[in-house]
């Protein structure tokens, strides 16, 4: 079993009552596994329903086409309709793992409408969002996990966080919104604080990015010793 398939079966076992509690919610629950050094148990979306309470968090709402025209201007460094390599950013790379058709290791402008427009299809309002942090293994306590949304995305979402506690857990929650969780769309990871050293891939230079949506990230375990 790979480190990162055995801190999503520890991050399963720990987070059992908090999933009970957000599965009661949204009724919703898969289990994917990101490209990008996280582990991810998906197990709740929350979307914009009618009849619930607290009020209902509305779908997302982007013109597709106009959202991947922002992130092509931003990344496509050399200007030939595709985006590689190190133009490809934590979020984006992340975002490639369910975009990249073909699995080419490239990103073209229609792979990109047609997973924004995947999460259109969904309807996800804002998904629960929790997971561990750790290293080799102990529980960390203290460090602030952080979302922060690609420039591109800055119009329908705003960072997430959360803070681990003594058993290394954290919830995240998004400011303004009714209800914890995140956003739908593509996020950098960073993490800050905690009672050992953050390395840099986890910190201010995050080489770590997540797709948050109906079909995506709900729990995140990073050990901060691999």
């Amino acid at each position: 079993m790979t480190a990162v398939a055995t801190k999503a079966s520890e991050a399963r076992s720990e987070f059992g009552d908090r999933s009970a509690v957000l599965q009661q919610q949204a009724r919703m629950g898969k289990l994917p596994l990101t490209p990008t050094g996280i582990a991810v148990l998906a197990v709740a979306a929350l979307t914009g329903c009618s009849g619930s309470s607290p009020p209902p968090v509305p779908t997302v709402s982007w013109n597709a086409a106009q959202v991947a025209d922002a992130a092509f201007q931003e990344y496509d460094a050399d200007r030939n309709g595709s985006l590689q390599g190190t133009e490809l950013s934590p979020g984006l790379r992340a975002f490639a793992g369910n975009a990249d058709q073909n699995k080419d290791g490239t990103l073209t402008r229609e792979e990109v409408v047609q997973r924004l427009q995947r999460h259109l299809e969904l309807g996800t309002g804002i998904q629960g969002v929790g997971g561990m942090i750790t290293h080799n293994g102990n529980p960390v306590k203290g460090v602030t996990v952080t979302l922060i949304p690609e420039k591109f995305m800055a119009s329908f979402t705003k960072p997430a966080t959360g803070t681990a506690d003594d058993r290394g857990s954290f919830q995240l929650a998004t400011e303004n919104q009714p209800l914890p969780g995140v956003r739908p769309g593509v996020y950098t990871v960073k993490l800050s604080g905690g009672s050992v050293p953050i390395p840099d891939k986890y910190g201010e230079k995050s080489e770590v990015g997540t797709e948050v949506g109906g079909d995506q990230v709900s729990v995140i375990a990073i050990d901060l010793g691999l």
